[in-house]
Formats: C-alpha cells, structure tokens, sequence
C-alpha cells in the first residue's frame, strides 16, 4: 500500500502543544483531526523541542525521552533533511534568519504541504501556504 502525501507540516510550537493538549484554534484541531489530512514535523523540530528542555524554556512532563515517546506516534512522519530540503533552506527570499525556522519552512515547500503555524513571521512572509485562525 503507498503512504499518501503529507498534506499539512506542524510548526514546532504547534507540534507541542498539540501534544501537551493545550488549546488551539478551531481550524488548527479540525485539520489535525481530518483522517484525509497526513501530518508530519520536520526532524529539526525534534532538536528545536530538544534544545527548548535544555535552555529551560520549555518543561516537559515526564521528561525528555518520556514526551518523545508520546510525541512520536507511528502515525505522525519525521521529514528528514535532505539535501533538496538544506538547498531549500537557503533560497527563501526575504525570509527572517532563524535556521530552524527556515528548515521548516524548506521542508513545508519541498513537501507542498500546508505549514500550521502561529508565528506571524512565517504567516506574512507569503512564500509557503499557512493554517492558524
């Protein structure tokens, strides 16, 4: 059986609180919840979550490894970077210098998936298509 195309790439603020069941807007849970929609993070998401523990800005309950292994269902795809995803990366005119941001936003186009995401940097820059509110 082949997998179906990711249709929508979670932001890693969303992929959080997502998982940390906190709220979020209507149209966010009700594209998240759609069976026809596929999800996915990008892998530097994985690190950003990761890197957010060790500075303190973030706590996860039960730790670290716990939250991976409920973060990290079989059902939601880690696009890894590849090397058109790091090309991508650096070819995202007007786009802020933020380098996880920008893999995310890469994988998002080479995947011509739908980015959901809050930060409003990424919503104005117009380059990849959003979801939030």
């Amino acid at each position: 059986m082949a997998l179906r195309k990711i249709t929508h790439l979670l932001d890693t603020h969303v992929w959080v609180w997502t998982v940390n069941r906190d709220p979020l807007p209507a149209r966010v849970l009700a594209a998240i919840a759609d069976p026809n929609n596929r999800l996915a993070i990008a892998a530097i998401s994985i690190w950003e979550v990761a890197k957010l523990v060790e500075k303190g800005r973030i706590l996860l309950a039960g730790g670290l490894p716990d939250w991976f292994s409920r973060a990290l269902p079989p059902s939601l795809h880690v696009e890894p970077i590849t090397a058109a995803v790091a090309a991508q990366s650096t070819n995202l005119p007007g786009f802020h210098q933020d380098p996880a941001d920008e893999m995310i936003v890469a994988t998002g186009l080479i995947l011509n998936a739908v980015l959901i995401t809050s930060d409003r940097r990424i919503r104005h820059w117009r380059g990849i298509q959003t979801l939030w509110n």
